[in-house]
Formats: structure tokens, sequence, C-alpha cells
């Protein structure tokens, strides 16, 4: 069976090449990019803020956390994110939401594996950011749910794809600023009315994302987790933008 499916898989492959979304390099299936480009990102090292990801700046190298969470701490506790956003991440995002691409989720869930094991392992439940029905249904596939299925498999940790959903359809996040889009968010969440509340008194979650641009959306997941009694709200993200 297994010598079967990986001839299959390579007729599929003659026909279908996976490339490498920057360069359009033919590159092996288990990878969205080619040798050459990958290099050329930027991951988010030590130090950053331990609770938005981002890279600290200079005034703030002795702290624990940035200016921005200082001043205004987020609903979430802690956030990881793997790479700085780019042209090239970007691309590797766009493939994963406009494809339903397995291999293109199960390299990105790899690095964030890596990054978030910890995060991971002491997660009560995984939960990916879900989308509005009327935009799951005309894309067909949830990719934060991709990534959180792709990340399963190493971990005795369930995913929970009911438990929180969006009753808001919002306009798109993408042109807009950092206040209009908490304000386009605001309470667009909220927790499915069969859950079992007392399964979420105390708990730790774990919230699953592709990108994190202004947290905006993330921040809103994590508000309405919290007033639902979950203790601790981890973020894991593949990529996130830097101020």
């Amino acid at each position: 069976m297994l010598k079967t499916n990986h001839l299959i898989q390579s007729i599929i492959n003659i026909f279908y090449p996976v490339i490498c979304p920057y360069c359009r390099t033919k590159v092996d299936q288990e990878f969205s990019t080619c040798n050459s480009c990958w290099p050329k990102v930027q991951r988010i090292e030590k130090p950053f803020c331990l609770q938005c990801a981002a890279p600290l700046e200079a005034a703030f190298l002795n702290e624990e956390k940035c200016g921005a969470c200082i001043l205004t701490p987020p609903a979430f506790d802690q956030a990881l994110a793997v790479y700085a956003y780019s042209d090239l991440v970007k691309k590797i995002a766009l493939k994963l939401k406009r494809s339903q691409a397995t291999p293109t989720a199960r390299f990105m869930a790899h690095h964030m594996h890596q990054v978030g094991k910890s995060f991971l392992q002491e997660s009560d439940f995984i939960i990916p950011v879900p989308l509005h029905p009327n935009r799951l249904k005309q894309r067909g596939f949830n990719q934060a749910t991709l990534l959180a299925r792709a990340l399963a498999p190493s971990l005795k940790v369930k995913v929970n794809t009911s438990l929180l959903k969006r009753h808001r359809d919002t306009p798109s996040q993408g042109q807009l600023s950092r206040k209009s889009r908490q304000k386009n968010i605001e309470k667009a969440f909220s927790i499915h009315s069969k859950t079992n509340e007392k399964t979420l008194l105390k708990s730790t979650i774990t919230l699953i994302d592709d990108v994190m641009t202004t947290g905006a959306t993330l921040e809103a997941c994590a508000k309405t987790l919290k007033k639902a009694g979950v203790k601790k709200v981890n973020v894991l993200v593949f990529s996130r933008s830097i101020r």
C-alpha cells in the first residue's frame, strides 16, 4: 500500500510539481520553498517580548515585555511566532489559504512545533482561530484548522474546532489600521452554546493561527475565552508582523 501511494504521488508530482512560491523553482513535496529562498526568511530570535513575541527594542532589552504590552497588556498570556512577516512568508501563507496545501500545512506546523512545543504540551485544548460560517463556506476550509491538525499527531492534546465560534461576519482586516481592526473584530467571537463550561474552568488553551498582524483577532478570541473561565491563553503563530 505504501509503495502504491508513493507511486501515485510520484505521478502526481510529474504533472503538478510543487514549486517555491517565491522564485517558482521545483521543490521537494514536503517543503514549500527552495534552499536558496528559505535562508532569507528572518526568524524571530531572543530578545523578544514574552507576551506578544515582538522583537524587543533597545530601550526594553532589560525588560521581559515590550512597551506596548507594559502599557496595555493583551488578554492572552503569552505568544510565540516563528518568523517575521515578509514577502516570502506572505506567499507561503497565501499558498495555504488558497489551495488547502497539506504539504504546506505540515511544513509550517513543523516549524511551529519546534518553537511552541512547551506551549502545546501544557495545553488542555488547541483551538484554531475560527472563521465565520460564510467565510468557511466560501473558502471551503480554515487554514488555522489545517495547521492545528498538522500539529496534533505529535501531541497528546485535542484540537477543538467547536468550542469557540465566530458569530459576526466582519469585513476583511487586511487594509485596516490597528485601531480599526480592534473595533472591527470586537465581540465577534463567542463560546458555543453546547459547551460544558466546567471543562473551561482553570484550563490552559493554545490558540493557533498562521499570521499575527496587530493581534486584534487573537486578542478578541482570548478575551472571550477568559470571560468563560479559561485560566491561561497562549498564542502560537507561524509568523507575525514587526512593528
